[in-house]
């Protein structure tokens, strides 16, 4: 009863397409950009915020953050903190630190080319439980 009733309605529906093809098209070209470009935002947004880090444990990562009253947010420290909040610290496994940088990168047979890295302390690559790429 119900596979026939879907099944004259499918019909139906076809023979409205049928009737009105620009219409149609119309329909199909904005359904067919609209579910792309919901595919595309998706696909970002899964890839930067809903995976996973590759490290080990990604769940346990806390991001120390600071912010006083009416200033943006602001996700760096200065060395003495860090120090300061390392050697304070009972409740973390570890903490880590990194700072931005721009290296000069040569290899023999290779020109010399700039690249984007960062410096990291001691215990960066152990407490994520990740291997460098390169250490220099």
């Amino acid at each position: 009863m119900h596979l026939e009733r879907l099944w004259q309605d499918v019909r139906y529906a076809l023979r409205m397409m049928h009737r009105s093809p620009g219409f149609t098209a119309v329909a199909v070209l904005s359904l067919a950009l609209g579910i792309g470009a919901n595919t595309a935002i998706f696909s970002l947004i899964n890839a930067l915020m809903f995976r996973p880090l590759p490290v080990q444990n990604p769940e346990q990562l806390v991001e120390l953050v600071g912010q006083y009253p009416g200033e943006p947010r602001m996700n760096f420290f200065w060395w003495k903190f860090y120090e300061h909040y390392r050697d304070q610290n009972h409740v973390f496994s570890d903490l880590i630190g990194m700072s931005p940088a721009r290296f000069q990168v040569s290899g023999e047979g290779f020109d010399t080319e700039t690249v984007s890295g960062e410096y990291v302390v001691g215990t960066f690559f152990p407490a994520l439980g990740v291997q460098p790429a390169m250490a220099g």
